[in-house]
């Protein structure tokens, strides 16, 4: 069996990441970081959007340190975990991944992000379960903290 979880920086992807090594001990576990290209633009007054510079290189490290986290967090179970940093639309990076990578399940956390950006971009969990191959399975907040 392989395991696709969505993880960035959130709790929820961290308790996303810990369901599924406990819950699929014998799984072949993929962590996958999606860099939305969407967020290295910057608005100028008169020249309209623009590409910040060096963002990709920025990003590129902060996936990297994410993922090491991600690894952490499966050590702590005496696990091993492939990880894999994407750049594209978080949801439709995630569906192809699981389609190309012949994925069986896909976990994520049901809250990645958080207010406006939630609103504007729409939830990726809920994207995700709505266009997956697989079974999804979506880890919330416990309700005290929703």
């Amino acid at each position: 069996m392989h395991v696709l979880v969505g993880y960035d920086e959130s709790e929820q992807a961290d308790r996303a990441l810990r369901h599924a090594v406990e819950r699929y001990p014998e799984a072949t576990i993929s962590a996958v970081h999606v860099s939305d290209p969407r967020e290295w633009i910057a608005q100028g007054e008169e020249e309209g959007p623009q590409f910040v510079e060096g963002a990709y290189d920025r990003v590129s490290e902060a996936a990297t340190k994410t993922l090491k986290t991600a690894e952490g967090i499966a050590a702590e179970y005496d696990r091993e975990i492939r990880t894999e940093a994407i750049v594209g639309g978080p949801a439709r990076a995630m569906v192809e991944y699981a389609e190309e990578a012949d994925v069986d399940h896909i976990v994520l956390g049901s809250h990645g992000r958080r207010g406006v950006r939630r609103f504007l971009l729409g939830s990726v969990s809920e994207a995700v379960a709505k266009r997956s191959p697989v079974s999804v399975t979506m880890i919330r907040n416990p309700p005290d903290e929703d």
